[in-house]
């Protein structure tokens, strides 16, 4: 028996927000462990329009792109624990989340996003800092 109201948000983020409402099955393969929560990250490291998915697991954060062939995916893991810190990046139309782990270090990783992500991007950023 199918939920209509998931149904019905799916519906409601593929018409208002033009995105896709669930994980490609085959990000859920490469990430390959229980999934607490997931967004979508829109904008690339040029911040080009480009969906990436942000993908929240009891220990780590996944970091999955798609190449521009369409055939393969990158994936970034960094382990939740490491990150003592999310520094917020606010532009008048977007938004980045950088991945600290300590301020001598480079960046565990970086996400980008247009403000129609930001409420999805804000639940997030308190699950990771709620871990820590």
């Amino acid at each position: 028996m199918k939920d209509t109201n998931i149904e019905s948000k799916q519906k409601m983020l593929e018409k208002y927000y033009g995105q896709k409402s669930k994980l490609p099955s085959k990000v859920v393969e490469l990430v390959n462990k229980k999934i607490v929560f997931y967004a979508l990250s829109d904008l690339d490291t040029q911040f080009n329009f480009f969906d990436s998915w942000v993908i929240l697991t009891n220990k780590n954060l996944f970091l999955v792109t798609e190449q521009s062939d369409k055939t393969n995916e990158s994936m970034t893991i960094i382990d939740i624990n490491q990150i003592s810190r999310i520094a917020v990046s606010k532009h008048l139309s977007f938004t980045s989340y950088i991945f600290v782990q300590t301020d001598d270090d480079l960046p565990l990783g970086k996400i980008s996003f247009s403000n129609r992500q930001q409420s999805n991007m804000a639940q997030l950023k308190y699950l990771i800092e709620k871990k820590n």
